[in-house]
């Protein structure tokens, strides 16, 4: 799919693990966080070079399914998100350290909650080949490699595409470090999107069914595939 972070929601809705969380009644409301949906996030895209994270937080009434609640306060680590009436989300850009804890607070009319996580030991995951902005013979198999500093034993996920309908993710165990695209997928002319991500997938128990957390590193690359020589 490669656009934006959607692949990874739908591999998360998908694989939701056990739960890291801690979920603790707040001051206000009556409390009640199986009422809540929420579906959130902490990404750092690698192939930008930086320490930061994008987090995004988003609240529905009751599944999610549910109406968006647009009223609410979050706080992450001191840092108030704001909220997106477009992406119907809470969302601000963070630091970001691997092992770090983060703490989400919530603050609803229904109550208020912190969901306390801890980001992965994974300091940087890096594509190593191909070499970004390269090109490459359609036709022929792509092989993509990359480097991940520090421990993983997160899922990992390859996607790739021209950005159009036949774009294709992949699931891979976590020591992989290597992905062949087949030849028959790479077959014509264009811009070749190559994205290389780990993550990791927390539920969370005590609010609405499905609701979840999830953090991921990312590095993306682009190929141009041209004719053979």
């Amino acid at each position: 799919m490669l656009k934006k972070y959607m692949f990874l929601v739908a591999i998360a809705l998908a694989l939701v693990t056990g739960c890291d969380k801690i979920t603790i009644p707040g001051p206000g409301g009556d409390s009640n966080s199986s009422d809540i949906f929420v579906s959130g996030g902490i990404n750092v895209a690698n192939g930008y070079k930086t320490s930061n994270a994008i987090v995004w937080v988003e609240l529905r009434e009751g599944s999610s399914e549910g109406a968006l609640i647009t009223n609410a306060v979050i706080i992450v680590n001191e840092d108030t998100l704001l909220y997106s009436s477009y992406a119907g989300t809470y969302m601000d850009v963070i630091d970001y350290s691997a092992s770090m804890n983060y703490d989400i607070e919530v603050r609803t009319d229904r109550g208020d909650f912190t969901i306390s996580v801890e980001a992965p030991p994974v300091e940087e995951l890096s594509i190593t080949s191909p070499v970004d902005e390269s090109q490459l013979p359609i036709g022929n198999d792509v092989e993509v490699t990359w480097d991940i500093q520090g421990e993983s034993e997160d899922s990992l996920s390859v996607s790739y595409g021209y950005g159009d309908d036949d774009d294709q993710d992949v699931s891979l165990p976590a020591s992989a470090r290597r992905y062949v695209i087949p030849a028959e997928h790479v077959n014509r002319e264009g811009v070749l999107n190559i994205w290389v991500s780990t993550y990791r997938v927390l539920s969370l128990s005590d609010f609405a069914p499905e609701s979840m957390f999830f953090f991921s590193l990312s590095d993306n690359i682009f190929v141009n595939m041209v004719p053979s020589r």
